[in-house]
């Protein structure tokens, strides 16, 4: 029964529709291409609305005659019934119990057929015929049109599951079938000799009918007040709907509808009488969860409570309103509300769960992400229960991608400034998924720089340390590896993601050394590295490398500098082969580079001064270095004739390490 009750009022609103292009005055092409495309969008509307618990059997129904409403069933009445029954039948989708048999069963039952159906009636043709439900309903003759409203009625319960109405215009046609009576009114009210006799010291388990017409009469007033009401709001006639509406109230109290259209009528006067209305739509939704019928009550509410910052009232309002809606099913235009009220229900959420993050309530928050999925599903819900699934616990990093994933899938990859593929890379750091992890940031960087051109998110810099330690890893493999162009060709993509990437340009330059490369790409790597940290690799590794590519490049001057800090600070930090393997080849190009300086000096003359400095530098970095200590005997001798007792200590002490430092006898 949950299935029919939820199929029903979809297929309602159609039915109306139906019956509107079923009157004889229109053309016969037009009526039939419309009943034809009102029977397929029955059988459309129901497969988008049913629910899991949605069986494959047909629906078995029952149409009853349309009376008016003084109970008379006119030949327009019926018409409208005939109509029905063929166009749901051929939907494929409902056993119609056939005309002919529905009245044998209700003329033996001594019941008529008209629409007039209450509960007790309503289960017993159900239990008769076996239907699962039933149609039935009124025509009101207005002035310029026939108001037909229409009732889907459960036999297991004898509620009403559906209404809908529509307007026929009273044509010629219209008018004629109106004026036909086909049969006085009878209703479901069993005629006298069938109420069981009161057995003395029993009490009749039948209905009263006197009770049952009082009530067919209560509900054909609230119909009749339900009708005129609308009509003032369609006119905008919002100071004659609020008298009808105080006017139905008065008549009954508990009247919901009624009360929400007071409500409404108080919104719309200028000034809005927003005190009133607010009064009018509880007291609506007190008597009824949904007085209009498909959730507008809420929505109002909803705005009502956000002009008095009632916010987490708001939200539930909105989201009942939106809920009610999508329950109903949208007719062929949604209705403008409905966005207004689903894009208020998102804000909202999004700035609850900001909130909980801001005062580190994560739980909140990841309650709050897991109900905007359940009642909306928008991407970012998901990217949310992400989010607050990481900051509770690094062990939900797999639940957290798998959230993540889907709040990519929903948003087409568009995600913004990119920071559900920051969490993403993040969570999938966390499971140790390393190449994913790398191109999850990656992206998060690119989108970000599309989006915020001149400006960054706060997780941007802990998004490129992200990536840096990703890059680390994949750097020293390669290193390890020796794979040294393969290493070229990773950074110089990786440094575009993070250009202040230090060590990224010192294994650059490192790598172009390797390779044989043009040593200006070396020194531009390796200069870079320096611009960005003081000490960009550990122990004067990056130091000993920028001077190698200035000796590669003959810029002696600027190696022997490069290659003195390298070793000041190489020397200092221990034998560990792991962080000074290198100090031996740097101390072998030191001194290379001070025999070029040097010989340069010899062949060319310069400052005596100067390489004197430089003499004493170089012996001071490697003590046991002949030609500086011959270099400093020479400038000792050159500049102060008076040291040349000290000069010829120098020179001395040279060719006890080197007989001929230069090689071509100049020390002699």
């Amino acid at each position: 029964m949950k299935s029919v009750r939820r199929r029903f009022p979809i297929c309602l609103l159609t039915i109306i529709c139906l019956m509107l292009s079923s009157v004889p005055g229109l053309a016969q092409t037009d009526l039939n291409v419309g009943l034809d495309t009102l029977a397929a969008r029955i059988v459309t509307v129901m497969d988008e609305n049913a629910g899991p618990d949605q069986t494959t059997e047909k629906i078995r129904i029952a149409v009853l005659d349309f009376p008016d409403l003084q109970g008379n069933v006119t030949s327009l009445g019926r018409f409208v019934a005939e109509e029905l029954t063929t166009r749901l039948f051929l939907t494929k989708r409902f056993e119609v119990i056939e005309r002919q048999l529905l009245n044998k069963v209700l003329d033996e039952l001594k019941l008529g057929a008209t629409g007039f159906v209450d509960s007790s009636s309503a289960q017993e043709i159900g239990n008769i015929l076996g239907v699962s439900a039933i149609v039935s309903g009124t025509l009101s003759e207005l002035s310029s049109t026939v108001r037909v409203n229409a009732r889907v009625i459960a036999t297991t319960t004898g509620m009403i599951v559906a209404a809908a109405s529509a307007e026929l215009p009273k044509d010629d046609g219209v008018t004629q079938l109106l004026n036909t009576l086909v049969t006085p009114m009878s209703g479901f009210i069993p005629e006298p000799s069938l109420v069981p006799p009161v057995v003395p010291g029993e009490t009749n388990a039948g209905v009263d009918p006197g009770a049952r017409q009082g009530e067919s009469l209560s509900i054909q007033r609230e119909q009749t007040d339900r009708d005129r009401i609308e009509q003032a709001l369609i006119k905008r006639d919002y100071y004659q709907a609020l008298s009808l509406c105080r006017e139905a109230l008065a008549a009954n109290p508990d009247f919901a509808f009624a009360q929400a259209a007071l409500g409404y009528s108080y919104l719309q006067l200028q000034p809005p009488n927003r005190e009133q209305a607010l009064i009018a739509l509880e007291r609506a939704v007190g008597l009824s969860s949904y007085p209009f019928g498909d959730g507008f009550a809420y929505y109002l509410l909803g705005r009502l409570y956000g002009s008095l910052g009632r916010r987490t009232e708001v939200r539930l309002a909105l989201e009942q309103a939106v809920l009610r809606y999508r329950g109903v099913g949208p007719g062929r235009v949604v209705e403008p509300w409905y966005d207004q009220a689903v894009t208020m229900c998102l804000e909202l959420y999004q700035e609850e769960i900001k909130a909980c993050w801001e005062r580190d309530d994560y739980y909140q928050a990841l309650s709050l992400s897991q109900q905007l999925i359940a009642a909306f599903n928008p991407a970012f819900a998901y990217t949310a229960q992400g989010y607050s699934l990481l900051m509770l616990d690094s062990e939900q990093a797999p639940a957290a991608i798998k959230s993540l994933l889907t709040a990519v899938q929903l948003d087409g990859k568009k995600t913004g400034d990119g920071w559900n593929y920051y969490l993403l890379g993040w969570a999938y750091q966390e499971s140790g998924e390393t190449e994913k992890a790398q191109e999850a940031l990656e992206q998060a960087v690119i989108s970000s720089r599309q989006v915020l051109a001149l400006t960054r998110p706060a997780w941007y810099n802990d998004c490129l340390v992200r990536l840096q330690t990703g890059y680390d890893q994949k750097v020293r493999q390669l290193l390890a590896d020796r794979d040294y162009r393969a290493a070229i060709e990773f950074l110089e993509v990786a440094l575009d993601f993070v250009p202040g990437y230090a060590y990224g340009y010192v294994v650059l330059g490192y790598s172009y050394l390797m390779t044989g490369n043009n040593s200006d790409q070396a020194i531009e790597a390796l200069e870079a590295a320096h611009h960005l940290e003081a000490e960009p690799a550990d122990g004067g590794w990056s130091y000993y490398l920028l001077g190698w590519a200035y000796q590669e490049n003959q810029r002696y001057g600027s190696a022997v500098e490069a290659f003195g800090k390298a070793l000041q600070r190489g020397e200092g930090l221990g034998t560990a082969a792991e962080t000074n393997d290198w100090v031996p080849a740097c101390r072998t190009r030191l001194t290379e580079s001070y025999e070029q300086l040097f010989g340069g000096f010899l062949s060319r003359g310069g400052n005596y001064s100067y390489y004197l400095t430089l003499a004493e530098q170089s012996i001071e970095l490697v003590p046991e270095f002949a030609t500086g200590l011959a270099m400093k005997g020479y400038c000792l001798i050159e500049l102060s004739p008076h040291r040349s007792t000290e000069a010829l200590e120098y020179l001395q002490q040279a060719q006890a390490i080197k007989e001929d430092p230069t090689g071509d006898g100049w020390i002699f």
